[in-house]
């Protein structure tokens, strides 16, 4: 699969040009995708985790190269994550930005990109553009990061919000997992009913933004290797090879086929659960070295809902519950409960669905 993203030369400082003492040189690879590049010693100053994480050499292993260079330049001069904007896939190219900043816990960036991307999104409705269904940036956003982000959100929001003058959805919402088309749907409904005036993203401009607090709450692993050390003529080490500086004029590039082909067939299919793939099945791919952090990361605390932990409980769900309360208060009254603990389970859930509603 082709990049989603072209990338031009920027007019700004540039980060690839020959690094200095102070600069990491580290590779980027994931998938088919590989890039070589300098990290300046502005870029690490604003991201501790990649100054604690990396040395120079270090092979950085789950981020895309193409989006990780935009943000690692913008975090050197504060320009440049427009261009996530240009490429045909935006709304992909959103989601691994958002992933990359997520596990370095850069706030800013976070926030960045919802303001980069809500502009875009006005421009869009101003315009009467529409957009594509891809299910892609949200298997992104739950391969990497997790279920129910605030940016899976942000990102059914704008479907939905795009959508908004359209008759008919359902088509569309074929190619989306199917828990994700109801969540849009939804919202689609919401807005048509309300003739946008419940449209989030045009109406609060800092809905979907974080602070630095919530990234502390659960933190992602940044998947690197150590440097790789090859014994060649001291003309062409690691360190001084003109190969691996990605100066600014330099074409983006890819794997040969051969190398492509053996990064995929190094996968496994991992059944997760509540995961989709882009074409609706259960599995992922995933390299057999991250299925344990995967399994723990996914692994459900009960029965897994297709239901958002923010949306009201359903009446099922409630008589459920209402059962297990009852079960509990017999067995703990040992046997003195009697139809009146299911009674008082009952008006104890009824009451929270109608605070909920």
């Amino acid at each position: 699969m082709s990049p989603s993203l072209q990338i031009s030369a920027s007019p700004s400082r540039s980060i690839w040009s020959s690094p200095n003492s102070k600069d990491l040189r580290v590779t980027v690879r994931r998938d088919h995708l590989e890039e070589s590049l300098s990290i300046s010693s502005r870029a690490l100053k604003a991201c501790p985790a990649l100054k604690d994480e990396l040395t120079d050499g270090s092979i950085i292993l789950n981020f895309d190269p193409l989006v990780f260079r935009i943000i690692v330049e913008y975090l050197d001069n504060g320009r440049g994550l427009d261009r996530l904007i240009q490429g045909p896939q935006i709304l992909l190219s959103f989601a691994k930005a958002w992933h990359i900043a997520r596990v370095l816990e850069l706030s800013e960036v976070l926030n960045r990109l919802i303001d980069i991307f809500r502009q875009e999104y006005i421009r869009l409705l101003h315009n009467e553009l529409q957009i594509e269904a891809d299910g892609e940036p949200f298997i992104e956003l739950r391969n990497y990061i997790g279920l129910y982000t605030a940016a899976e959100k942000f990102l059914v929001d704008f479907h939905a919000g795009i959508w908004r003058r359209e008759k008919d959805v359902s088509e569309r919402l074929e190619r989306m997992p199917p828990d994700i088309g109801r969540h849009i749907e939804e919202q689609w409904k919401c807005l048509v009913d309300s003739d946008g005036a419940q449209d989030r993203i045009l109406h609060v401009s800092d809905y979907f933004k974080l602070d630095k607090k919530k990234l502390k709450e659960r933190r992602w692993r940044l998947y690197t290797k150590p440097p790789t050390v090859v014994s060649r003529p001291s003309s062409s080490r690691l360190g001084t090879s003109p190969s691996l500086v990605h100066t600014a004029n330099h074409e983006d590039h890819t794997l040969s086929h051969s190398q492509s082909t053996n990064s995929l067939m190094g996968r496994m299919k991992v059944r997760l659960e509540g995961i989709f793939s882009v074409n609706g099945e259960p599995v992922v791919l995933a390299e057999p070295r991250v299925i344990p952090d995967l399994m723990e990361t996914f692994r459900p605390d009960s029965a897994v809902s297709d239901r958002a932990p923010f949306m009201p409980p359903t009446l099922e769900e409630g008589r459920r519950r209402a059962k297990e309360m009852a079960e509990e208060d017999s067995t703990d009254s040992s046997g003195s409960g009697g139809p009146g603990s299911l009674t008082e389970s009952m008006r104890k859930v009824v009451g929270e669905q109608n605070d909920a509603h």
